[in-house]
């Protein structure tokens, strides 16, 4: 314990090895038995120290969340016009309802694919904006581009590939073959 008396006494840990080391001096406390009593109190203090930083990140990374908008990415679908395009949706109600080719998106690849899939399915000309609204940044999305998205082709290997036989035999291999011996 004189080993580690300065940091015993040192303004963080102090309040908790005071008792115990009060105990030492009194005689009530072998120095070994408050050597554990010491270890358990200082472990328990550093644990709960831990835990209550690790709940504050927790408080304040949610906090963060809750503040940051989840849709940054806003994709909209115009007509060769340029006005937005309206489609008519049925709930399952049956209750039929009119609404714009206007979506929000966490990410701007799921904007760009829902901008192609919707364009795919528009008349000739049209177009998409996708708008990341905090920077203002503004991509346009043409509907030959989003087409050629859709239905491209599969990647094929490089190198051709020849033609090969489709039947593996491991048969006997007959040849003619003449022999002839010696009459000597």
């Amino acid at each position: 314990m004189d080993t580690y008396n300065e940091f015993l006494h040192s303004a963080e840990v102090e309040p908790i090895a005071a008792p115990i080391l009060a105990q030492v001096a009194e005689g009530s406390l072998m120095p070994t038995g408050a050597l554990a009593l010491l270890k358990d109190a200082l472990n328990t203090y550093q644990n709960n120290k831990a835990l209550a930083e690790v709940e504050a990140k927790l408080a304040k990374a949610s906090e963060t969340k809750e503040e940051r908008p989840s849709k940054t990415w806003q994709a909209t679908v115009y007509d060769p016009k340029g006005n937005v395009i309206q489609v008519s949706r049925t709930d399952t109600d049956g209750n039929v309802e009119i609404v714009d080719l206007d979506e929000g998106f966490a990410l701007n690849q799921r904007a760009t694919e829902w901008a192609d899939r919707r364009l795919f399915e528009c008349e000739p000309n049209s177009y998409a904006v996708i708008t990341h609204t905090p920077t203002g940044a503004i991509e346009t999305i043409q509907r030959g581009d989003a087409i050629a998205r859709i239905m491209r082709s599969k990647k094929s290997p490089a190198v051709r590939v020849g033609a090969s036989s489709s039947s593996l035999s491991f048969g006997t291999k007959v040849k003619e073959t003449r022999v002839s011996f010696s009459h000597g």
